[in-house]
């Protein structure tokens, strides 16, 4: 038996890989290891072109990618003539489209609800008037607090600016001052 000989390839991206897990793709060449660049994944494909990601594998992970993803077809099985049992029931289906404003609506108009009770459950209660009177009362005040901090914070900043806008001339001033003392020691 002649010994098998491998190939190697690079790809930029494992979604180049040949069949990359979709069948229609197709398989890669048989006795081939691909170097993926960007995940750092290395597969290699068997006689048949299926690949194994070999670093998966030698990391020790407890699922090792292959492509691809699925096997192939079983042998397909006798025909029964004996029914099974029943299988279980399977999952609801999803709800139909909303109608259109009684155009859709099949029978008569269903009966007229009952009256409200005198306010009692109304949005407008007194009770949540009041809890609404004194958190409008509540956000004044904080909005109040905000704008006078913010205030206070747009005259530290104005203050700043206006002492670097006069840091020239007062560094003039000084070095003026530490020169005349200079030559007044000098004398």
């Amino acid at each position: 038996m002649a010994p098998i000989k491998f190939s190697v390839k690079q790809l930029l991206a494992q979604s180049f890989l040949p069949g990359g897990g979709d069948a229609g793709r197709g398989k890669g060449q048989p006795y081939t290891f691909y170097a993926c660049r960007d995940t750092g994944a290395v597969f290699v494909s068997d006689a048949e072109g299926a690949l194994l990601c070999i670093s998966d594998l030698l990391l020790g992970k407890a699922v090792v990618r292959a492509f691809p993803t699925h096997g192939c077809a079983g042998k397909d099985g006798a025909d029964s003539t004996v029914p099974g049992a029943r299988g279980p029931a399977g999952p609801a289906g999803r709800d139909g489209v909303d109608g259109k404003n009684g155009r859709d609506a099949v029978g008569s108009v269903g009966p007229q609800g009952r009256p409200g009770r005198d306010g009692v459950d109304s949005i407008a209660s007194p009770e949540r008037v009041q809890n609404l009177e004194t958190a409008v009362r509540d956000l004044r005040a904080e909005r109040a607090a905000w704008v006078s901090e913010l205030a206070a914070l747009k005259a530290a900043h104005q203050a700043l600016v206006d002492m670097d806008a006069n840091k020239g001339a007062y560094l003039e001033w000084l070095r003026a001052k530490a020169q005349a003392r200079a030559e007044k020691k000098e004398n």
